[in-house]
């Protein structure tokens, strides 16, 4: 979990925090280096944006975990649900794609749990678009612009889940292997995951592979 939240963040990222944490200054050749890996037009502000990440990520990945444990409570013991909860949302947010449930299956038992779904669903979408797109929409209610770049991402996001869903949805809608034994929830929420997690490592909930 530890190496999975040290890759997400990116190498760069990392030890700029421990930098801020000592106290030593930021050179320019480093802030050059962060600019390129952050997708950022200049090194303006870019310190500020690398704490804004680690803010985010954190945010985020501990609403998952509190998410998840809430969940998990109903089928496992405390310290194992908690557990559980913290890998699963630092797994996912960082699209590593592993989880902890073990066996051939997967989370394919979760196919039709709204909240497992959902949940993960919006982990991967956040960790999927970007420390400088989240920086962006988080700024969204004092700026009111996003950039062209948040724009795109956004936009073409929202595109793609939406079609692929809904070409999952018509395609498999009978198929005994994935979506047929699904009811329309069921079948509703296994589409849009499955067409979330294309392109991203992820652990896959239709017997699609059987």
């Amino acid at each position: 979990m530890g190496l999975i939240q040290i890759g997400g963040l990116g190498f760069m990222t990392m030890a700029t925090l421990f930098a801020l944490i000592l106290r030593k200054r930021i050179s320019f050749r480093e802030r050059l280096i962060l600019q390129e890996a952050m997708n950022q037009a200049t090194t303006e502000g870019i310190v500020r944006l690398i704490r804004k990440v680690v803010l985010y990520t954190v945010t985020i990945e501990l609403a998952g975990a509190v998410l998840f444990t809430i969940r998990f409570l109903f089928e496992m013991p405390p310290g194992q649900a908690a557990y559980y909860g913290v890998f699963h949302a630092v797994s996912l947010f960082n699209n590593a794609g592993f989880d902890l449930m073990g066996g051939f299956n997967s989370l394919t038992s979760y196919a039709a749990d709204p909240a497992v779904n959902i949940v993960s669903m919006l982990l991967i979408i956040l960790g999927g678009a970007g420390f400088a797109v989240l920086a962006d929409v988080m700024e969204y209610r004092r700026s009111k612009r996003l950039s062209l770049h948040s724009k795109v991402v956004l936009t073409t996001t929202g595109l793609l889940i939406a079609v692929g869903a809904a070409v999952i949805f018509l395609f498999e809608f009978t198929n005994p292997n994935t979506l047929g034994q699904l009811g329309w929830g069921g079948k509703a929420l296994a589409s849009f995951f499955q067409s979330v997690t294309p392109g991203r490592p992820g652990p896959t909930r239709c017997r699609s592979e059987n």
